[in-house]
């Protein structure tokens, strides 16, 4: 093989991985949008066009401003490219291995989209001759209501600081991936407290997303970088009320991301686990608050505790807490955010097995019984006690058959209540979809048996 074919091939393999990078974030699940798409080729000027970008299916006035802004970002690339290959004359082609074009690949991915904002990502890659082909990332965050684009600045104060903040976290960030590799002072100048080091951002469910492109904090061979920063990491007196709108991007099944509560508490979607306090009998592990900034902020802490030992059954984690749920003897629940590292993971076997029994939670009842083969009969009563005599009842009569630790037992109409049962360690997880009764009536709840 001689090296202009050897040289042909790595320059086609560059490419190809370029193009598939770029595009292959295009599937567009969300039926609210469709893909876009620009192609262009030539044969005698050796280029190849390949851009897709989003749009919004409805011809309301805000999807034709979305659509608008989202074309224009993706043809900014094309104008751009279409002005390099116009000045590339037949001898600039020349250089050109065998098979090898000029070309622009621009794909994206749609990072987030509410009825408030829309987050979009565009991968761009172009060959313009050289070593190795170029990518970037440019972004689009776009703010239906006021049908334009939302700007960085625009979701904190003015003055408060927070290009510092992000500075600093990203820095650290970067540092830390890069491990042996960082080099110090190319990731201060690429991610500085400079407003121009932070123009590719978007928003994601985790938090604010920063992208770092080849070059930018590091060499071509490092690749490109990106930064997540955690909403909370931001305090209260730093964000506008756009930060607000931005922050709920975060929102888990339509609540805060630092609430920790015992009424949401069971119908959470996780994966729920049992950890035991650190230390022993005199240690104690305090209970966080979820309002404002909590549980990260100094007035957050809650008289409540626990003590070594003590079993806790837990669920999602945020930031470097857990929502946990303590059930003592006799009593009532405590709940809130305990920190990770106050906890560990419980050891020893697990009542998961057996489903059986009188099950309470509270005046809520519910009696597991077996009915052969694996299957189960599940009955129960649920109350609401308003003022005075005012009392709302509910009530489940099924059957059911576990998968795992998990059931799930109810009908498949809209209306028709439907109940789902976790079983961890001594305890039965219980939420439904609060058609079981009456108003307000819920089963929802952490259930011991009687």
């Amino acid at each position: 093989m001689n090296r202009t074919t050897s040289i042909a091939l790595l320059f086609l393999s560059a490419l190809l991985s370029a193009s598939l990078l770029a595009q292959d974030d295009n599937k567009v699940s969300d039926a609210r949008f469709r893909t876009e798409t620009i192609k262009e080729s030539s044969d005698s000027k050796r280029f190849d066009i390949d851009v897709s970008y989003p749009a919004l299916n409805d011809r309301s006035a805000m999807a034709g401003a979305f659509n608008k802004a989202a074309k224009e970002h993706a043809m900014a690339s094309v104008t751009e490219f279409r002005t390099m290959i116009d000045e590339m004359t037949d001898e600039d082609r020349k250089f050109l291995p065998d098979g090898v074009n000029y070309t622009l690949d621009l794909g994206y991915e749609i990072e987030h989209a509410d009825e408030s904002l829309i987050s979009v990502s565009f991968g761009i890659s172009t060959y313009s001759g050289g070593a190795h082909p170029n990518h970037w990332t440019s972004t689009l965050n776009f703010d239906r209501k006021e049908m334009k684009e939302l700007r960085l600045g625009d979701l904190f104060k003015s003055n408060s600081g927070y290009l510092n903040k992000i500075s600093e976290i990203a820095i650290e960030d970067l540092t830390k991936q890069m491990g042996n590799f960082a080099d110090e002072d190319w990731i201060s100048r690429g991610a500085g407290p400079d407003e121009a080091n932070f123009e590719s951002w978007a928003i994601s469910k985790k938090g604010l997303l920063f992208f770092f492109d080849p070059y930018e904090v590091g060499p071509y061979a490092a690749g490109g970088f990106e930064v997540v920063i955690p909403f909370e990491k931001f305090p209260l007196e730093m964000q506008s009320s756009k930060f607000y709108t931005a922050k709920t991007a975060s929102y888990v099944q339509g609540n805060p991301p630092n609430w920790c509560r015992n009424g949401h508490f069971p119908s959470q979607d996780v994966e729920f686990s049992l950890v035991r306090v650190n230390g022993d009998r005199s240690s104690r592990a305090y209970f966080f608050g979820d309002d404002d900034d909590c549980p990260n902020g100094e007035e957050c802490r809650m008289k409540a505790y626990v003590i070594g030992g003590d079993e806790l059954l837990v669920a999602r984690s945020y930031g470097d807490f857990v929502c946990a749920w303590y059930q003592p003897e006799k009593g009532n629940e405590t709940v809130g955010w305990i920190k990770l590292e106050d906890v560990r993971a419980a050891t020893g076997p697990e009542e998961t097995a057996s489903w059986t029994g009188e099950w309470i939670f509270g005046e809520n009842d519910l009696k597991i019984e077996n009915i052969g083969v694996g299957a189960l009969s599940i009955k129960g009563n649920a109350f609401w006690k308003g003022t005075g005599d005012n009392i709302h009842i509910g009530e489940v009569d099924d059957q059911g058959t576990p998968n795992g630790r998990v059931m799930s037992i109810g009908g498949t109409d809209e209306y028709d209540c439907r109940v789902k049962m976790t079983r961890v360690g001594k305890y039965l997880i219980v939420s439904d979809n609060k058609n079981c009764g009456g108003v307000n009536v819920s089963f929802d709840g952490v259930y011991v048996r009687r």
